[in-house]
């Protein structure tokens, strides 16, 4: 590491212990440490930030995001569980939540997280809905869902409404050929 970062981690290390921060503060000083890999360190500054202001989502979202990223998977329910009883905006830790069920192969339960983002934001929220398609899609995929036609027709409405809302989103246009494809096929018959 070059003498540039070093400079920042001392002074990201002299932020985490400056007790004048608000919450807000010290949650962008976590994902510094974050970007640095510092994983201890970011794990520090988002627990005080929730320490410091129980109400404020961001802190729960990403430490749901760091516990997910070193496999920490019961941590992440821990820090949902806590987030959602005492945050006041909910959705940004039910969508990282939805996130670790999508990881760990839960697609039933990403999709509820999606779903339940989408009614609280009324779709004005491009990764859910790209969560909903992409759950609906591996429990296709997979054999897990009950009805694949159904599931495949709730992911094409999800992409249909979704490019309405948001029409240059590339991770919505990622799937336009195979639903042109589909269309097709659901014309034909």
């Amino acid at each position: 590491m070059g003498k540039r970062s070093n400079d920042d981690k001392d002074q990201l290390l002299n932020m985490l212990n400056d007790h004048s921060l608000s919450a807000m503060e010290l949650n962008s000083v976590g994902n510094a440490f974050r970007s640095f890999d510092e994983y201890e360190l970011a794990e520090k500054a988002f627990l005080k930030s929730i320490e410091l202001n129980p109400s404020y989502d961001a802190p729960y979202a990403h430490l749901i995001s760091l516990y997910a990223k070193l496999n920490k998977f019961d941590l992440c329910e821990e820090i949902y569980q806590k987030g959602s009883k005492n945050a006041t905006e909910k959705t940004y830790i039910m969508y990282h939540d939805g996130r670790v069920s999508f990881l760990k192969e839960d697609y039933n339960g990403s999709l509820m997280a999606g779903r339940c983002i989408l009614i609280d934001d009324q779709w004005q929220n491009e990764e859910a809905i790209v969560m909903v398609i992409d759950s609906l899609l591996m429990l296709i995929k997979n054999k897990q869902s009950k009805d694949p036609a159904i599931d495949l027709q709730e992911a094409y409405e999800a992409w249909k409404r979704g490019l309405i809302l948001f029409p240059n989103s590339p991770e919505l246009l990622r799937y336009s050929k195979m639903f042109a494809e589909w269309e097709k096929v659901v014309k034909e018959n």
